[in-house]
């Protein structure tokens, strides 16, 4: 019976602990339903970054971000390769030209979360770890999304369902376009 016991409040210890690792957790979620398309851990100033086809110029237009240590997207620049309509002409960030775009760098923009609007026009993507995510193979034209980060402990992200990765259910999602 002592063992039981000794082996029961090892194992709640054990447990109990998952809910006292902080952890942060990045997630785009439809607006509609609120499906949740993806969801991973993201460790502070772990970047992500959204791009766009812009509708005038036809060129991309990257948006990075990261994660800071109170959970929130900060976005720390924007790279493209016009200025003009509907883009920055005027900086007061750092700018350089590299490989025909220009990076603006240096910005601190904070968001509790991203609105995104999804458009075929646009073709948007996300890109998180070296993969691309192409946002129309799972959410309809003209729908929104929002991408969040929140602050969690490690045992309730696995109590919601861990990582949630919607596009790996689809082949090509990350290798097309």
């Amino acid at each position: 019976m002592k063992r039981f016991c000794f082996l029961f409040f090892f194992l709640f210890i054990v447990v109990a602990s998952f809910f006292c690792i902080p952890t942060a957790a990045l997630q785009i979620s439809r607006k509609t339903d609120g499906q949740i398309l993806f969801r991973s851990k993201i460790r502070e100033g772990e970047s992500f970054s959204t791009v766009i086809r812009h509708s005038v110029h036809l060129t991309p237009v990257f948006e990075n971000y990261e994660v800071n240590d109170k959970g929130l997207i900060v976005l720390t620049g924007t790279r493209l390769q016009d200025f003009g309509w509907g883009v920055p002409s005027a900086v007061s960030e750092d700018m350089e030209l590299n490989d025909d775009f220009f990076d603006i760098r240096g910005m601190s923009k904070l968001f509790d979360s991203i609105p995104f609007r999804v458009s075929q026009i646009n073709n948007p993507a996300f890109l998180f770890r070296n993969k691309q995510y192409y946002l129309l193979d799972l959410v309809p034209d003209g729908e929104r999304i929002e991408i969040t980060a929140k602050k969690t402990t490690l045992g309730v992200y696995i109590f919601l369902g861990g990582n949630i990765d919607a596009f790996s259910e689809i082949p090509s999602a990350t290798e097309r376009h």
